[in-house]
């Protein structure tokens, strides 16, 4: 067994600058009332229009595809084995495509990256998923790092979409050849 002092004596013979953090005594009769819990954030899947299941997101992270690995997993030809990740940072969820084949589109919109609001729509293959976390609606701001994807090769079209061709570039068309 490994007590506190015995690392307190270890890291001193290593010279290490490393100490751990004094804890302040709490009297018992001066105990703080229980914090609020943090409301947690919550998907709601549905599959063809019905409803699927409901998750509790817990933990840092949540992996979204059709392997066994998965935390939320989607049995479809559609979904890639790990097609996206919701991240917890810095008090939101952040959702990233993992390069999967089919793309992820949220609110309408294939994205790589995005931080997740209240009520986004996040469509993985044929599944529906609602996020729901009221917090992230009270704190939502811009988010500066959000990526959309116009396109990419071999990446399917959504709806309305043009011909293959269509790619957004910026520049000036050189007409004189």
């Amino acid at each position: 067994m490994v007590t506190t002092s015995a690392l307190d004596h270890a890291t001193e013979e290593l010279g290490w600058q490393y100490r751990r953090p004094v804890v302040a005594e709490v009297s018992i009769n001066a105990a703080a009332p229980p914090a609020a819990p943090m409301p947690r954030a919550k998907l709601v899947i549905t599959m063809q229009g019905l409803p699927d299941r409901e998750i509790t997101l817990e933990g840092d992270r949540i992996l979204l595809g059709r392997g066994e690995e998965a935390d939320v997993s989607i049995d479809s030809v559609f979904v890639s084995r790990y097609h996206a990740l919701i991240v917890h940072d810095n008090g939101q969820d952040l959702m990233l495509d993992l390069g999967s084949t089919n793309g992820l589109v949220v609110n309408s919109r294939r994205i790589l990256r995005r931080a997740l609001r209240h009520r986004d729509l996040i469509q993985v293959g044929p599944a529906r998923v609602m996020y729901f976390n009221e917090h992230a609606a009270a704190t939502a701001g811009p988010d500066p790092g959000e990526t959309i994807c116009f396109a990419r090769p071999g990446f399917p079209h959504a709806a309305g979409e043009e011909d293959a061709g269509a790619l957004l570039a910026f520049g000036r068309l050189d007409t004189s050849g």
